[in-house]
């Protein structure tokens, strides 16, 4: 049994090897802090380069649409490369032979989990933090042009990012519990989209019955949040899952 770390749950997430090695390119790795500084200070310093010059040459409606386009396409990207990127996961581990040392190193069931988890999706984030700059440089300039519907922008950017973020926690998820169970990683893709077709048809569904007598009165505000828990709450359970009985699924796993 491996003794418990005296640095706090943090440190030891911050230290796991599957995390560093999935979420930061080899090169990035490889380099130097002060080359990974100057990288990330290029990366943040393009973005508000390119912001401020569409904010100097395009109007406030322009701006508008660039800043909620970016990043919708973004957060929708996130969600295909975090489930498809998840599930190749722990069925790529498993077909090229690394897998059985990995469950028996120090990390515990729990520690791959995240590991595997954060690894997906920490380089997906990342893109979203540079796309920050160039982003409120431009939702400046439509609030100084536009303050009458400067809320909504500010609405529909800040729902792109919740979706990133819940939604692509969820889309992992439900990936890597896909990967957890099947054998290879055709399989695994294949179950995940068989998955996330059922579960989009009874998120679409099940809303649209709970609040038939409410879409009526006009009001979209129940559809949205019953639509969004009804997406994304399998993904978190199959988490919540994964973290609790990995040690069991993976029994069940080498039985079948």
């Amino acid at each position: 049994m491996n003794a418990p770390s005296q640095r706090g749950w943090f440190a030891d997430l911050l230290d796991n090897p599957i995390l560093r090695r999935e979420a930061v390119p080899r090169i990035i790795r490889r380099a130097s802090p002060n080359i990974r500084a100057m990288l990330a200070v290029l990366a943040l310093g393009g973005s508000f380069v390119l912001g401020a010059y569409l904010t100097a040459i395009s109007d406030a409606g322009v701006l508008a649409a660039i800043a909620i386009a970016a990043v919708s396409a973004w957060s929708g990207l996130s969600l295909l490369v975090a489930a498809f990127s998840s599930s190749r996961s722990i069925a790529q581990e498993r077909m090229s032979g690394t897998w059985d040392a990995l469950i028996m190193s120090r990390l515990g069931g729990r520690g791959i989990v995240l590991g595997k988890l954060l690894g997906t999706l920490l380089p997906l984030w990342t893109v979203g933090v540079i796309l920050l700059p160039m982003v409120l440089l431009l939702l400046a300039a439509s609030w100084a042009n536009w303050p009458w519907a400067a809320r909504e922008i500010l609405y529909a950017i800040l729902a792109a990012y919740g979706l990133a973020i819940g939604g692509g926690t969820a889309a992992a998820s439900l990936g890597l519990y896909c990967s957890m169970r099947c054998r290879t990683v055709a399989s695994a893709q294949f179950l995940m989209i068989v998955l996330g077709v059922i579960i989009t048809m009874v998120a679409q569904f099940g809303s649209i019955m709970a609040t038939f007598p409410v879409l009526i009165l006009d009001s979209p505000i129940p559809y949205v949040v019953i639509h969004g828990t009804l997406l994304l709450l399998p993904g978190f359970l199959m988490l919540v899952d994964l973290l609790t009985r990995f040690n069991t699924l993976e029994r069940y796993h080498r039985r079948s």
